[in-house]
């Protein structure tokens, strides 16, 4: 089949520098039509293995998104990808809406909760991210002191949103997942008592602080961190840096300037390890990351071909929550698979780490089908 990819829009933007936030002249959003889930997964793992960002994806729609340049405008069509079409589109923005949660907001909130319910939370600064912003961990449970014997006698959910800056949606769910939970019990809701006599819970809205300031201030599309050499900021993507399967199997770049650069060693970087930190003190059982976009649930392993022991149970999940998650279009739910299955092959990710490293039940969720509606 002929690949049609049709512009979506060009942002100007002022940096001379590709790596840095803000950096190329324009940067273009193209869309690729496709038939089948199959056809979409094909096309993804291509523009990957060539070293495009691909944005996400929705077969039912029949589209994949990808962020490029007009270097890579005119690299897809020197790969033999012709037919697309250029048009400005009055559908998107620039900017990012202020009424979402930058590193201040959540922090804000944060503190905000465990003042409201001193009873039931326990703020932990977790970490710190490269450039020293602290990194926020929320415990919600009927033993705060998480270094009790009573504590560690339940077993740990563990929550967190943001590994990706551009991703705003993610603290916001994060978020939720605590106001709503210490709202239920505040009511006295018995269920909500029993649940929470038996488990602990652990939210991280916001794992990539620096990345977000850079989305708020320079690139409301920067994906990374804040890695640099220098004055010049390339970024590593935390969501690739951890230690199991860290570059096993194709799935991210040695490049410094690639979306998915993966670090120089595994666990480089400052937020990695702070997550890392928390996970090996509370030892999850359950682990759910939210990303966005593309509407899907993800689990592990995110390298081609590998299933984990354990995945006849953990696809049978993964199927009826997405079954209980409606499409944004109205039309269908979210679709549950492997990375590999609905997207391309990621090595050294967040879910696959707790899975291997703790035997955590983990789950990626991909929501929402934009990285920043208003």
């Amino acid at each position: 089949m002929k690949i049609f990819f049709v512009l979506l829009i060009s942002l100007t933007l002022s940096a001379s520098n590709a790596a840095q936030p803000g950096a190329g002249k324009s940067r273009y959003f193209l869309k690729t039509n496709v038939r089948s889930p199959q056809e979409m997964t094909r096309y993804s793992q291509f523009l990957q293995k060539n070293g495009f960002d691909v944005a996400g994806s929705d077969w039912k729609d029949g589209y994949i998104e990808v962020i490029t340049t007009p270097a890579g405008v005119a690299k897809l069509a020197e790969l033999g990808m012709p037919g697309f079409q250029k048009f400005m589109a009055d559908n998107m923005r620039i900017g990012v809406d202020s009424r979402y949660l930058n590193p201040e907001k959540v922090e804000k909130s944060l503190r905000e909760l465990n003042s409201k319910y001193p009873q039931f939370t326990r703020l932990e600064q977790i970490g710190t991210s490269v450039l020293g912003q602290p990194i926020w961990a929320l415990l919600i449970s009927s033993t705060p002191n998480y270094r009790s014997q009573e504590h560690f006698s339940k077993p740990s959910i563990l929550f967190d949103g943001l590994h990706h800056a551009r991703e705003i949606m993610t603290p916001e769910v994060v978020l939720d997942v605590g106001v709503s939970t210490l709202a239920t019990l505040s009511r006295g809701s018995q269920r909500a008592k029993d649940l929470f006599s038996r488990w602990n819970i652990w939210i991280v809205p916001m794992l990539n602080v620096d990345g977000s300031n850079i989305v708020w201030s320079k690139d409301s599309y920067w994906r990374k961190n804040a890695r640099s050499q220098g004055s010049r900021v390339f970024g590593v993507d935390i969501n690739r840096n951890y230690s199991f399967t860290w570059n096993q199997c194709g799935g991210s770049s040695n490049f410094v300037s690639a979306q998915d650069y993966r670090g120089p060693t595994p666990n480089s970087e400052p937020e990695t390890q702070a997550l890392i930190a928390l996970a090996q003190t509370i030892r999850p059982v359950a682990y759910l990351s939210y990303h966005s976009f593309s509407e899907m649930v993800l689990f592990p392993y995110g390298c081609r071909g590998v299933f984990t022991g354990e995945n006849e149970l953990i696809s049978r999940i993964a199927n009826e929550v997405a079954q209980k998650l409606p499409s944004d279009s109205g039309r269908g739910n979210y679709t549950a698979g492997t990375p590999w299955q609905l997207l391309y092959s990621a090595d050294g990710d967040s879910m696959s780490y707790m899975f291997g490293e703790f035997g955590a039940v983990s789950f990626t969720f991909e929501i929402n089908k934009a990285f920043q509606p208003d």
